[in-house]
């Protein structure tokens, strides 16, 4: 497919003669669209993860550091 993480390693020709083989044919183009909406939603569920896991780190750390301030003073 010509989802970005899919071509991004690829060298320009390589990039040109898949790039070929999609348009080549109308259904092949909308097979290529499919996979990379399938793709760009794998991709953003795993950065929303990624996301969830920073925000729960910065709030341990919050409560943390608001829990120590409190006990020391």
């Amino acid at each position: 497919t010509l989802y970005a993480e899919n071509f991004s390693n690829q060298t320009p020709i390589e990039f040109k003669n898949e790039f070929d083989r999609i348009m080549s044919t109308g259904k092949t183009v909308y097979d290529e669209l499919i996979l990379d909406l399938y793709f760009l939603g794998k991709t953003i569920a795993l950065k929303q993860r990624i996301l969830l896991l920073s925000v729960i780190v910065f709030m341990i750390g919050l409560i943390l550091t608001i829990a120590n301030t409190l006990l020391n003073n």
